[in-house]
């Protein structure tokens, strides 16, 4: 059995970086311009004779335009969580992999829908 590395080691840093990488230049465009290039310019690079529904298309970009949004809204929630907070899971006795998900992943959800940090 392999075992995987704690988060941002090893093979997640290209993941890591992948995901910055999108949420930054999707949320730097106008969307206006994501749908232009969704109805206009996508269809120019299908192969000849190849075509997508406009609608789809445009379901597509909103897609990909509100997710880098909730993406960043999550990773502020998470990033909110103070330190203490995770160590509290080491002293409950939970494991390294559980302690994120069971302290900071209800934690940081909380504080990014409700916009409290309390």
């Amino acid at each position: 059995m392999q075992h995987r590395r704690p988060p941002g080691q090893g093979d997640d840093l290209a993941d890591q970086a992948l995901s910055v990488v999108f949420i930054e230049v999707v949320r730097g465009v106008p969307f206006i311009s994501i749908l232009y290039m969704a109805t206009l310019l996508f269809p120019l690079m299908l192969p000849h004779g190849a075509s997508i529904d406009k609608f789809l298309r445009a379901r597509v970009a909103l897609i990909l335009f509100v997710s880098a949004y909730m993406a960043e809204i999550v990773r502020a929630g998470l990033s909110s969580v103070p330190r203490g907070q995770t160590e509290t899971g080491d002293a409950l006795g939970l494991s390294h992999r559980s302690s994120p998900q069971r302290i900071a992943g209800a934690k940081g959800s909380f504080d990014s829908r409700s916009g409290s940090k309390t």
